[in-house]
């Protein structure tokens, strides 16, 4: 939030004096996301900001016209969102997460570099984000080049990441990749507490999972993100009404 309003300010709008924004937090539960947007497009905003694939889809699907600017979304393409990274078109632009050349492989062996001797790492992801299940295909070959058998493990709610750990551990999983997803980055603490339980060194998506105790995370930097989006939204040049979820 402080890297967001920074970005604000360095292109001159103010919460309060020129600008007015309205929140919505779906915190990770994908089902609230219909509701919160309808709220939003009735408050009539100018350009609505996202973060995630869930939130970035939903909003889309449901205010195709009104402007968009994503944080977080890690193939937008493949999502129908962009025309292409360096020409998005139509009205939604914003910062994606992913290189599409090796990024998940080069987390994997970051993780295998630090647990040499794993032979399985399980990998938890997400059924229910639009991004995950489209890279599981990159899994086997990921995990030929690797030397390791990578096995699947999901959580879509709270209260399937016991069970999806639990799975890893029975499994033989020496070691967890946990994908970047809402879920996982919202509920960190509960995440990071259940590897050291089951005693699964971890690959995370951001920094603050580290923070909180995680082994190792490779990324984007998500407040250089959230900065770099106040300025796409002074430089579209839309009135001074947005409206984020």
């Amino acid at each position: 939030m402080q890297a967001w309003l920074e970005g604000l300010r360095e292109r001159g709008y103010v919460v309060g004096r020129n600008l007015q924004v309205e929140y919505r937090y779906s915190q990770a539960q994908t089902e609230r996301i219909p509701a919160l947007v309808a709220e939003l497009v009735a408050l009539g905003p100018e350009v609505i900001v996202t973060a995630g694939p869930q939130n970035t889809v939903g909003v889309h699907a449901v205010a195709p016209t009104i402007p968009l600017v994503f944080v977080a979304v890690a193939d937008p393409v493949a999502l129908g969102l962009v025309e292409s990274l360096a020409h998005p078109g139509g009205n939604v632009t914003g910062f994606a997460t992913l290189v599409p050349e090796g990024f998940i492989g080069k987390q994997l062996q970051l993780l295998k570099e630090l647990v040499p001797r794993a032979s399985r790492i399980a990998v938890l992801l997400n059924p229910k984000n639009p991004m995950h299940p489209r890279f599981l295909p990159d899994l086997p070959e990921i995990g030929r080049m690797l030397g390791v058998e990578l096995v699947v493990v999901e959580a879509s709610q709270p209260d399937q990441l016991e069970t999806a750990f639990e799975t890893a551990h029975t499994q033989g999983a020496e070691a967890i990749h946990v994908w970047g997803d809402a879920l996982t980055i919202y509920h960190s603490a509960e995440v990071v507490g259940l590897a050291a339980r089951y005693r699964l060194p971890a690959m995370y998506f951001i920094r603050s999972s580290v923070r909180g105790g995680g082994l190792i995370s490779y990324g984007p930097n998500q407040l250089d993100f959230w900065r770099r989006a106040g300025a796409y939204l002074a430089i579209c040049r839309w009135n001074n009404r947005f409206a984020s979820i």
